[in-house]
């Protein structure tokens, strides 16, 4: 074949692994939240839905408490489904199929599931998140033993897909030296990655460099490593044909398809998502939190709470008209308040189900509505007076005790008083987003480094 033919080959080929990379992963990723469901479901938990993406973190919606084998099924049942699907395809499915798009189907299926189920072993156990990280935790294994495990599983699998794929891509490429296997096998799988990994961090609302770059250069690391090992298969010698290009349109109207799905039935984000969700979700907890606080100049104060069970648009829009359980929200008060300002007596003036207040879950991440709550409470015994017309205040943030931080914490002052100062704990925490006489805010995005403590210095207009 002419070097034109060689480079058509190339282009195609890297096309239709693109294409068919995303959409066997879309794929991949709902059969992987449903296995999620279903183990959960299987041991007494509420499967509520779920949320999936070509792109980025996807997630079912899981309800339920009780002891630890519980969650160690839910979590494990997501990665069992992918090592059971891609064992399946590997050894029972992929042996019988010929036909080239049937083959680059099955085939990516396989690399998706197999290579998930390892992966996640891995990123768990470098960067200490997602299904085996949560494993880890629950059953007391050190996750660099995780990580490990992981690791050796990856390279093995990758050894074994790459010679089922130089098999099927010796017909169409030269496979014969170092260069060529690694430039073929950069273009049928590590371009693909690299997209799906680079784009999906980058939709993502909590943006990391660290682990971009890790999950990068391992994927790089990967192959070059199975590359060196495929030294060790013989590919078969045989003539170089062209490459069936139906398999380019034939693919892109699968990512086009799926990726249509994807923003038409769920959106974007997970945040903002619009669709899956087929039972009412427990409300039973907090997980967000703004708080406005009103200072008046007799040492009274207005606190409102504005707290959500979830940040996702998803169960929200189920719950949000529905009367709320209260017991919830006041028992989360009572809990913090005396965290939060060092107060035991307040009185609750309002409780309202509010579905038109923006409220604050992160730089990428706002919703509309939450449930919200007004208290009084008076400062007078927590105020320090430092002076005649200057007194103190001690704010804590009560998350901070379990690596958690309020979203946004807003402190205002009535006619009469101003804000002389501030100090933060720790020092190196963020400083306030706004500042000035007569108000503060703070928008926090991480427990590393939003402020623990804040001490706010107030001062007295003296009386005319």
């Amino acid at each position: 074949m002419s070097k034109k033919g060689i480079h058509s080959n190339y282009f195609h080929m890297g096309l239709q692994a693109i294409f068919f990379f995303l959409t066997c992963n879309y794929l991949r990723v709902v059969l992987h939240e449903i296995g999620h469901g279903l183990g959960a479901s299987a041991v007494g938990m509420n499967f509520v839905g779920i949320y999936t993406a070509v792109f980025g973190s996807s997630y079912s919606l899981i309800h339920g408490t009780g002891p630890t084998w519980q969650y160690v099924v839910r979590s494990f049942s997501g990665p069992g489904v992918d090592l059971f699907l891609g064992l399946c395809i590997y050894f029972i499915i992929l042996p019988r199929v010929k036909r080239w798009g049937s083959q680059l189907f099955w085939l990516f299926l396989a690399i998706t599931t197999l290579f998930a189920f390892w992966g996640y072993m891995v990123i768990g156990g470098l960067l200490r998140s997602g299904d085996f990280a949560n494993l880890a935790g629950l059953l007391g294994i050190p996750n660099l033993l995780v990580g490990a495990v992981g690791l050796i599983g990856l390279v093995g699998f990758a050894f074994l897909l790459t010679r089922r794929i130089f098999t099927v891509l010796s017909q169409y490429f030269p496979l014969n030296s170092f260069s060529q296997r690694l430039g073929t096998l950069f273009l049928f799988l590590g371009l693909p990655c690299i997209i799906y990994v680079g784009v999906g961090k980058l939709v993502s609302r909590n943006f990391s460099l660290t682990r971009l770059l890790t999950e990068l250069l391992l994927i790089v690391g990967i192959l070059i490593v199975v590359t060196l090992l495929s030294r060790l298969m013989k590919v078969p010698s045989q003539t170089i044909q062209s490459l069936p290009k139906r398999s380019t349109v034939t693919g892109a109207a699968a990512f086009i398809l799926v990726t249509i799905v994807w923003l038409g039935v769920f959106g974007i984000r997970y945040e903002q998502a619009k669709a899956l969700v087929w039972d009412t979700p427990a409300e039973d907890s907090v997980s967000f939190c703004n708080i406005h606080i009103l200072i008046e100049r007799d040492s009274t104060a207005q606190v409102d709470f504005f707290m959500r069970p979830w940040g996702d648009s998803l169960r929200w829009k189920k719950l949000e008209n529905l009367t709320p359980d209260w017991t919830v929200y006041l028992t989360f008060i009572e809990k913090n308040m005396p965290v939060l300002l060092g107060v035991d007596d307040y009185s609750v003036t309002e409780k309202q189900m509010d579905t038109v207040t923006p409220i604050y879950m992160g730089v990428r991440f706002r919703g509309t509505g939450c449930r919200k709550i007004t208290v009084l409470t008076d400062l007078s015994h927590v105020l320090q007076k430092m002076d005649e017309n200057t007194l103190a205040l001690n704010i804590t943030d009560f998350w901070q005790q379990t690596q958690g931080y309020l979203d946004r914490l807003e402190v205002k002052l009535s006619e009469g008083l101003k804000f002389t100062a501030y100090e933060i704990e720790p020092p190196q925490a963020n400083r306030p987003g706004h500042f000035d006489e007569q108000r503060i805010f703070w928008e926090n995005d991480s427990y590393k480094t939003a402020p623990g403590k804040i001490h706010l210095i107030i001062s007295r207009a003296e009386a005319q």
